[in-house]
């Protein structure tokens, strides 16, 4: 159906555009566009297009990502509440929601807050769709469509609620592109689910000359999108026709079933995704928010016989024991006219990362025949040994084709020791709580910690405003339920100094992301603001080396 169109009105916000078309509110910018439905039928679904594309990849401008363009019906949200299946948005006389269940449309598509928003209600339940353009984990560029789904409660009563999101892929003009997931490439019906969830899928029509690659990072390290209970990759036709869970059927590959009879030599294929959280209990007047994301994905890409491709995030951080894995994906296919004999695919890392789990590094094969793949997948976390820009690198060897390899550089975050006061900034606190003084607890915090052994800091406070309680040793001087007696906190009231010296002694120095020093509770004595103010900080590790830390302070504001 060729969209009807008025003039456009455009808006330019920073890097961003808004158009406004008769049929379709569009936010875009130099990479890639959002187009949303306004009905006031298929209401609220949306297309997501390329339009400078990846700037290193002329073919990907203009090409599509989601079926649709500038009349997107065919992806759509699906809303379990209690069990029972809602469409999301406007109702529809075609295939992909066709005699669903519809809520009330409450406001939107409208454009507020870089963001196009859409509400539907559904009696106790309202749903709230936002869509915005947010930056890809791999490019670090804002190439990516950032989607969320709020689910409220409105009502005294409890409900489960799940969302399944179903994404019509369409690669440039392929609307069958295998999709990549792990070490799989995708070519018929699959589901992952619990720990089977890969951090990202990709989707692109071919390795040596892709015309466009498409993306979505699932969770783990880069991502801020909400980890599902399950994928699905099918056929569109299953998806259409199904609006929650699907049968699987390997024999059907992607040729998109029909709802009428057709011949078998005029099937088209014809992919598809679905990210699906599960049902959750929202109580009553609560809410939650899902959140996942799909634009322009990035393969670097060695040419040759034996082309490689390799696509990892842009950056990560080192965390201590909080670090969360990410994902290197490795992609070879045999370009050259002949089978390549013992093929050896190996990851390379280097100082400052390592592999998670049990996935060799070396994969290999007898034999890869002409236009045959293969595809590796690791999890990989840094290890805080190094940090900055760092090469991986993803070999190839055979003993009848030549040697290859690809590089992929990220960016590694290892953050610097700090001291500083935590919560930071206290405001608007009485001088007195039911006729006492009130109490204001803070914490003095060192984040990161690495191999903490002894640590010295002042602490300056406004006394005419605020005064110290007896100061109580952190979580950091107690080691295997006993207190490590190292320690010593001096008050000097008359000026507002206090002053503490800490030492772990012969136990082992204190490795973690975040390192309480020291609880210290004040009274408000007057209203004012007092700076809380840290000075001559330092630690030293079990080397023996000492480091003097940046410091962040703190303020407690006091009203009357």
């Amino acid at each position: 159906m060729i969209a009807k169109r008025i003039l456009p009105l455009i808006l330019t916000l920073l890097s961003f555009s808004i158009i406004v078309f008769a049929d379709v509110v569009t936010t875009q910018n130099e990479f890639i566009k959002i187009s949303v439905n306004t009905g006031p039928l298929e209401l609220g679904r949306f297309s997501i297009d390329t339009t400078g594309g990846d700037p290193s990849r002329e073919m990907s401008r203009d090409q599509q990502l989601i079926y649709g363009g500038m009349n997107p019906w065919t992806s759509y949200v699906t809303i379990n509440i209690d069990g029972k299946n809602y469409i999301f948005g406007g109702e529809t006389r075609r295939r992909a929601g066709k005699n669903g269940n519809y809520g009330t449309h409450i406001s939107g598509p409208t454009y507020k807050d870089n963001m196009i928003v859409t509400a539907y209600n559904y009696g106790d339940i309202n749903v709230i769709q936002r869509l915005s353009i947010t930056r890809g984990t791999s490019s670090r560029m804002l190439d990516t469509a950032l989607i969320s789904f709020q689910i409220e409660n409105i009502s005294n009563n409890v409900h489960e609620v799940g969302v399944r999101l179903t994404l019509d892929t369409k690669l440039g003009k392929n609307d069958g592109a295998p999709i990549r997931v792990g070490s799989h490439s995708v070519t018929y019906p699959r589901i992952f689910t619990g720990d089977d969830v890969p951090m990202s899928w990709q989707a692109f029509d071919s390795l040596a000359n892709p015309t466009v690659i498409s993306q979505s990072n699932l969770y783990g390290q880069g991502s801020i999108a909400t980890k599902p209970s399950r994928v699905i990759f099918a056929d569109w036709g299953t998806m259409a026709d199904n609006f929650w869970g699907i049968s699987i059927d390997e024999k059907q590959g992607f040729w998109r079933t029909e709802d009428g009879d057709i011949a078998p030599e005029d099937r088209e294929l014809d992919s598809a995704a679905a990210i699906i959280w599960d049902r959750a209990t929202i109580e009553a007047h609560e809410s939650i928010t899902y959140n996942t994301n799909y634009g322009i994905g990035y393969i670097n890409i060695s040419p040759g016989n034996l082309a490689l491709g390799i696509t990892s995030p842009g950056e990560v951080k080192y965390l201590l024991e909080r670090t969360e894995p990410f994902s290197v994906t490795g992609y070879l296919v045999n370009t050259g006219n002949f089978v390549a004999n013992n093929v050896v695919l190996k990851l390379h890392l280097p100082k400052g990362l390592k592999i998670v789990g049990d996935t060799p590094e070396t994969l290999s094969a007898n034999r890869v025949q002409k236009d045959g793949e293969m595809q590796g997948y690791w999890r990989v976390i840094p290890t805080g040994e190094a940090g900055g820009k760092l090469p991986i690198k993803l070999s190839v060897t055979s003993d009848n084709i030549e040697y290859n390899e690809t590089i992929w550089e990220i960016d590694v975050d290892v953050p610097t020791p700090e001291l500083h006061v935590a919560p930071g900034n206290i405001t608007n606190i009485p001088v007195k709580t039911n006729d006492r003084e009130t109490i204001v607890p803070i914490n003095i915090v060192l984040s990161p910690s690495f191999d903490l052994q002894s640590c010295s800091f002042e602490l300056h406070y406004n006394p005419e405003v605020i005064r110290p309680l007896p100061i109580t040793r952190g979580p950091s001087m107690v080691y295997n339920g006993r207190l490590l007696p190292e320690w010593k906190a001096s008050i000097d009231k008359v000026n507002g100094v206090i002053t503490i010296n800490l030492n772990r002694g012969d136990v082992p120095g204190l490795t973690q992301a975040e390192a309480i020093l020291a609880a210290i509770s004040f009274y408000v004595v007057n209203s004012g603001d007092s700076e809380l103010k840290l000075m001559n900080a330092s630690y030293t590790n079990g080397s023996g080396n000492t480091t003097i830390l940046p410091t962040k302070d703190g303020i407690v504001s006091t009203i009357k």
